[in-house]
């Protein structure tokens, strides 16, 4: 990239966020890297995540949506070259942004991810954000079959529009969708210096065994049929 400090635009979908929300945009604000724009995707939420959104984003949209969509339409409002998705219960370790450029400067990945971590500590969580979240998908990504969770995702705006974006039919799985696809117009890293923080939500309150059963479910499903399972995720607050 012949421009240092580009534009990053971080989007961020929401839908009754409140609980999460300011911190993951601090998060964003408090990185060593400060060319940033910041714009939230909300799918109208009922709560206070649109109010408190707008005190700390540079673009807030409101559409009811799903999660693919909110995504896309974030890009649509988008002005940085490299915009990154990240969930609205997750977090960014302050050199996040700025590491993940340099896997963009010195080399012409269109894709650059790393390792999600629970943001509590507990044995289980770790176990499986660390098979989940970092040793399976670096395995993958290492033989050329990139598979990623959208939680926390950095992609070139132009490397994004020539896939197309992501698939707005799809309720759930939009990311192993998006990693199907990559693979065949640009180039995944794994960078596992970068740490994502996201909360555990799901597994707490829907069980560890059933989102397990549930990944791999989803994920053969998907390598059969290219389609999501079912029509979206339970939703955890």
């Amino acid at each position: 990239m012949t421009n240092q400090t580009p534009l990053v635009s971080v989007i961020i979908p929401t839908l009754n966020e409140e609980g999460y929300i300011e911190d993951t945009i601090l998060s964003v604000k408090n990185q060593t890297y400060k060319n940033i724009e910041i714009i939230v995707s909300d799918g109208c939420s009922s709560d206070r995540t649109v109010d408190i959104a707008k005190r700390h984003a540079d673009k807030v949209i409101v559409k009811k949506t799903n999660i693919a969509a909110a995504r896309n339409i974030g890009v649509k409002r988008s002005k940085g070259g490299i915009i990154v998705f990240l969930d609205a219960d997750s977090c960014l370790e302050p050199t996040w942004i700025e590491s993940t450029l340099r896997f963009f400067n010195v080399s012409d990945n269109d894709l650059v991810f790393g390792p999600v971590k629970p943001r509590r500590e507990d044995l289980r969580a770790k176990i499986i954000c660390k098979l989940g979240w970092d040793l399976i998908p670096r395995f993958f990504t290492r033989i050329g079959f990139p598979q990623f969770s959208g939680v926390s995702i950095a992609m070139r705006k132009s490397a994004f529009e020539r896939i197309g974006g992501f698939r707005e039919k799809m309720n759930a799985t939009e990311d192993i969708d998006m990693g199907f696809r990559i693979r065949k117009h640009g180039k995944v890293a794994f960078n596992k210096h970068v740490k994502c923080y996201t909360s555990m939500r799901r597994f707490e309150h829907g069980g560890y065994s059933f989102w397990v059963a549930r990944w791999v479910y989803d994920w053969l499903n998907y390598f059969f049929t290219k389609n999501s399972s079912f029509s979206e995720y339970p939703i955890f607050r």
